[in-house]
């Protein structure tokens, strides 16, 4: 059998979003996964309380990663994708973002300095605010995003992982004890940085990005291209890393080591998905281009993909909290079981969410309705969470998450529907018997 171009074509296409599948695979193990192997090591040796102020500390700096990244992570790798073929834009693409990345770096840097010196409770914690610092300029340098939208994550992936590996050693060998609190979170920082300097190396080798060419003008452009997706980012994270936050300001470090030793586990399994996801949305953005039913044709087909893997991952985590609790955390942690439980939903409403809003909102250009569900779902789940804490403790903090998630998937519903895309095919109707 003699296959056509177009055969040929799409065997490679598929051949190289396989590819970027295990590319993103091998990323998000080294990003959640192998964090897990000084799981039980930390939680043990910095204690309940020295634990706590570790997460806090990393919820405190996820805000300005957050500010430096500016939803670039998204918009840039798109942009990418859909000029795969124009090395000049390409370039202009990678220098604009840059440009605009460290003056936000810089800028989150003096902040957080002014912020330690004017907050009695984060001065206590600065020496570990400092060296967990280190993630804002990894994620400046980290150029993720344009390997992504080129699709040339392989050999990234691998060595990003092994930068991730080398944590592990290094935190058994440099940690000691909860004054070693600073160290842990500099080791953790420190591959994140070496990952990023590997990135910059490899996309130097592509020799497709030319001379810095950008201007104040570029800057504030790119700003207000991406302002609704840093937005959609924000207001996600007012109900996952704000929780943490939440939790300690509200009940102190020991209560946040208790909430986030579950909520850790929540998110390195819920994240089993995003390497389908993210390797998918560049490819969504160009079907989407091209034919808005063969892109949903694509969508469901994630969709089928991501409801299956997190619907075990969600009946393994609610039933296999005490055990993983009592593993992975230790005895001391008991009263982390009941709040992975309750987040042991999360997984399955983010796998449905995820595709509605990524696969689909973004490509079809919804970008403000999926930064609007996300902000209202942030703002509702801070004033819920905060009355729910101080109600039911750690537990309500658990269940506000759950109440937004459950909101962003009706909202993203109601959205997606009113374009008049049906998400499921219609059934072909009955035939009708004819009259004797």
């Amino acid at each position: 059998m003699v296959l056509g171009n177009n055969e040929w074509i799409g065997m490679a296409v598929n051949k190289r979003l396989v590819t970027n599948i295990a590319s993103m695979t091998l990323w998000q193990v080294g990003n959640y996964l192998v964090p897990l192997l000084t799981y039980p090591f930390l939680t043990r040796v910095l204690d309940v309380r020295g634990y706590g102020q570790f997460t806090f500390s990393f919820g405190i700096i996820a805000y300005f990663v957050l500010i430096t990244d500016w939803g670039f992570g998204m918009s840039a790798s798109a942009e990418v994708a859909q000029n795969r073929d124009d090395p000049a834009r390409i370039s202009e693409i990678f220098w604009g973002t840059m440009a605009t990345k460290l003056m936000l770096a810089v800028g989150c840097i003096v902040v957080l300095g002014i912020l330690t010196l004017v907050v009695p409770d984060l001065g206590i914690i600065a020496p570990i605010l400092f060296a967990a610092s280190g993630l804002i300029i990894a994620n400046l340098i980290t150029v993720f995003w344009c390997l992504q939208g080129l699709e040339q994550l392989g050999f990234f992936a691998v060595i990003a992982l092994v930068c991730r590996v080398l944590v592990v050693p290094a935190t058994f060998l440099l940690v000691h004890g909860p004054a070693d609190v600073w160290i842990a979170a500099l080791v953790q920082a420190a591959g994140a940085l070496l990952a990023g300097i590997a990135s910059l190396e490899l996309l130097r080798r592509q020799r497709i990005i030319g001379t810095p060419v950008f201007t104040n003008v570029t800057i504030v452009s790119r700003m207000k291209s991406s302002w609704h997706l840093f937005l959609a980012a924000a207001s996600a994270n007012l109900y996952t890393t704000t929780n943490i936050v939440v939790v300690g300001t509200l009940l102190g470090p020991v209560a946040a080591g208790i909430y986030t030793a579950a909520d850790r586990l929540r998110a390195a399994a819920q994240n089993v998905i995003q390497p389908i996801s993210q390797a998918a949305y560049p490819r969504s953005c160009r079907l989407m281009a091209e034919s808005p039913e063969r892109a949903m044709q694509f969508a469901r087909k994630i969709l089928a993909a991501q409801a299956s893997i997190t619907v075990l991952v969600t009946t393994a985590l609610f039933f296999g909290a005490p055990l993983i609790i009592h593993i992975l955390a230790g005895p001391r942690y008991a009263a982390s079981v009941a709040v992975l439980q309750i987040l042991a939903l999360s997984p399955l409403l983010v796998g449905i969410s995820d595709t509605l809003g990524v696969q689909v909102m973004l490509p079809l250009g919804l970008r403000k309705s999926f930064s609007q569900i996300r902000l209202w779902a942030g703002l509702f789940n801070v004033a819920m969470v905060v009355a729910l804490t101080l109600w039911l403790g750690v537990w309500g903090t658990a269940i506000g998450t759950i109440i937004a998630e459950l909101y962003i998937l009706g909202a993203m519903t109601v959205a997606v529907r009113r374009r008049n895309f049906r998400f499921f095919p219609p059934r072909p109707a009955r035939p009708v018997a004819a009259e004797v």
